[in-house]
């Protein structure tokens, strides 16, 4: 062999015990007919039979923590107590953390549904509508609603969400360990922090597979029962290959593949770049029917590649890790190449993350995960991980809200209740379990200097600005900006130096690309002359000539942009106008595979900027509309009719 093996299985303390059968439990009819005939009379496994038999899942109104190991029927209670809860004619909300997922959700709740004796309706709603940019207000049929936490977030905003969250009984959170995560963690926790701050709030049902401070999290949910278990119906072995001194990592990769799909396996790979999870594809394509899966995909690509390996047409993907949790598909293998991943920066990736990444394999039969390392991998690091994943060591979830997501939050609270209760904050909040500190007051006199909120001597009270930059779902520096932007303009008006009516739609696209977080990566920027040639916008022109570098820092500083990567505004002012040209090209109905040949960009990074571009575009002509710019705001509403 060319590698050297470790063996990390961890041991299981808790195996299988007697547990009641499906068919035993005290259910509505139809309900239980429909589980039976979908999954089948099972024995219930021991987090199952503990949740409802000790606990009293379907008939407690106490918040619930459930932690078990993937495919341990974590799914089958949410869908207990969310059905259950429907046929009494009370609404259910199931919140995933990606589309994906809730799209198998919605497949897997609807055959359910259609064999019930009482229809019962399941929407999905993820902000995917044209119609979900305009109205923000909760979804007004449906028993059983799946959504993501970004959509939920937008609808607590919503002026009516009070009187409309009233008439919901429970709320599953799936993945609840997410709170962890840098991007997505704030989102789940302010809304959990804005439930349980309400004098009746629905019942919180939270899963995962992976939580360790079980104490800490269900003290914030109190009252809340635990329900706590490392069993797995199908056995996982989890090994560590390290390539000996004359093998490469490549070459041993391969050979671990091979030698897997020789034996008729499926395996998925995570690798840490989009390059590594391409010319692994290529060296195995060689042999077997493989793929490569990364963001830089269409969503089409994607699903194609996914329906293709379920089928059995292809064995073997190799995905980037960002990529790994929405990935849920019968592999009877796991590779891990890599224990880094890119996130604008290399970044380690956790031990939570390597557990639920080798958990994805055998989630039926039985499955072995392989975690390969480097062959310079030191003794000590090597020990790390042997240890931590054969004893499940996870890292505790830490809030990660930080000044600038109290500061959202802070706003969405302040236009909800029109005024501000501190004590939401010091009561609340998961991260006072992290002993933070963060000066309320200090944002508050932010936003009055921002004309977000004023003071009354008494109360801090939300301007009409502040309430368009909450409910229209964009960050508070970007609405500030889109706010200055427009300020500045209107000062050039009245100066003579421009006509705010001649301002083009690229124009509105390169303020609102400007300000987007999510920035394209531009590969063309030589051609710029050409890409621009013959176009007609105002903002272009300021971009030419002597004073070009001047007027491009101008419009910089009118957005609120401190180009920190990048030494020449001018430079980085021409990096979005591209962007802007390339979103127009699509707007007026140029094909996206023709676009992204033009400008080289990546169909499915430009697939995912296009999805966030609405909502700016939308909050852009709603402030365009507050100060007074009628005619930037009506262009703003015509862009939108444009989009899908």
């Amino acid at each position: 062999m060319d590698f050297v093996k470790y063996d990390c299985t961890p041991i299981r303390k808790n195996q299988k015990q007697r547990c009641a059968k499906l068919s035993e439990l005290k259910i509505e009819k139809s309900l239980l007919r429909a589980l039976i005939e979908i999954y089948g009379n099972f024995e219930l496994y021991p987090p199952q039979q503990e949740a409802i038999f000790e606990k009293n899942l379907l008939f407690s109104r106490k918040n619930f923590l459930i932690a078990s190991p993937t495919n341990s029927g974590k799914t089958l209670l949410a869908i207990l107590k969310l059905f259950s809860a429907a046929l009494e004619g009370k609404r259910g909300i199931y919140i995933v953390p990606y589309k994906a997922i809730s799209l198998e959700k919605k497949a897997e709740f609807d055959m359910i549904k259609e064999k019930l004796s009482k229809k019962i309706y399941v929407v999905l709603t993820t902000g995917d509508r044209k119609n979900d940019l305009f109205d923000y207000s909760p979804p007004d049929s449906g028993e059983i609603i799946i959504t993501t936490p970004e959509r939920f977030d937008s609808i607590m905003r919503s002026p009516n969400f009070k009187s409309w969250i009233d008439k919901v009984s429970t709320i599953v959170l799936d993945e609840i360990h997410h709170i962890d995560d840098e991007k997505r963690g704030p989102v789940i926790e302010c809304i959990i922090a804005r439930l349980i701050s309400l004098s009746n709030y629905p019942q919180l049902i939270c899963i995962s597979a992976t939580i360790r401070n079980l104490d800490e999290i269900s003290n914030w949910l109190k009252p809340c029962s635990v329900v706590t278990s490392t069993y797995r119906p199908s056995h996982l072995r989890m090994h560590i290959y390290i390539p000996k001194e004359d093998a490469k990592k490549e070459v041993c990769l391969c050979k671990i593949a091979d030698e897997i799909l020789n034996k008729k396996g499926k395996i998925l790979i995570f690798t840490s770049t989009r390059k590594r999870a391409e010319k692994y594809a290529k060296a195995l394509n060689q042999k077997h029917k493989v793929a490569y899966f990364h963001a830089g995909l269409s969503v089409c690509q994607r699903c194609r590649i996914r329906k293709d390996f379920e089928k059995g047409k292809i064995k073997a993907i190799i995905a980037t890790s960002t990529l790994s949790e929405g990935v849920n598909l019968p592999a009877t293998h796991v590779l891990v190449a890599d224990t880094t991943y890119w996130d604008e920066k290399m970044k380690k990736l956790s031990i939570r993350t390597l557990i639920q990444m080798m958990g994805r394999a055998g989630r039926k039969t039985g499955g072995t995960a392989i975690l390969l390392l480097d062959r310079k991998t030191d003794e000590q690091t090597v020990n790390y991980y042997i240890k931590n994943i054969k004893e499940g060591n996870i890292e505790p979830i830490k809030s990660r809200i930080f000044p600038h997501n109290a500061k959202q939050e802070l706003l969405v609270q302040l236009v909800i209740k029109e005024r501000v209760d501190l004590k939401h904050f010091e009561e609340n909040f998961c991260y006072l379990l992290n002993n933070k500190k963060i000066s309320f007051k200090n944002i508050l006199e932010d936003f009055v200097d921002s004309s977000l909120a004023i003071f009354d001597g008494k109360y801090y009270l939300p301007t009409p600005l502040g309430k368009i930059i909450s409910r229209t779902y964009i960050p508070i520096e970007t609405g500030i900006g889109f706010a200055q932007l427009i300020e500045d303009l209107r000062e050039l008006k009245a100066k003579g130096k421009i006509d705010l009516s001649s301002l083009e739609e690229i124009d509105i696209l390169f303020a609102v690309c400007a300000k987007n977080e999510e920035k394209l990566r531009i590969y063309n920027l030589e051609k710029y002359e050409t890409l621009t040639c013959g176009k007609k916008s105002t903002f272009l022109s300021w971009l030419g000539g002597t004073t070009g570098k001047e007027m491009s820092a101008r419009l910089l500083e009118s957005l609120n942009i401190n180009p920190k990567e990048y030494k020449d505004a001018k430079r980085y002012a021409r990096r979005i106008m591209l962007t802007s040209l390339a979103i127009d090209a699509y707007l007026k109905g140029e094909r996206l595979s023709m676009i992204c040949k033009d400008f080289l960009f990546e169909i499915g990074e430009l697939e995912s900027y296009l999805s966030s571009l609405p909502y700016l575009i939308n909050a852009f002509g709603k402030i365009a509309w507050l100060l007074g710019e009628r005619e930037i705001s009506q262009k703003c509403a015509n862009m939108l009719e444009s989009f899908p």
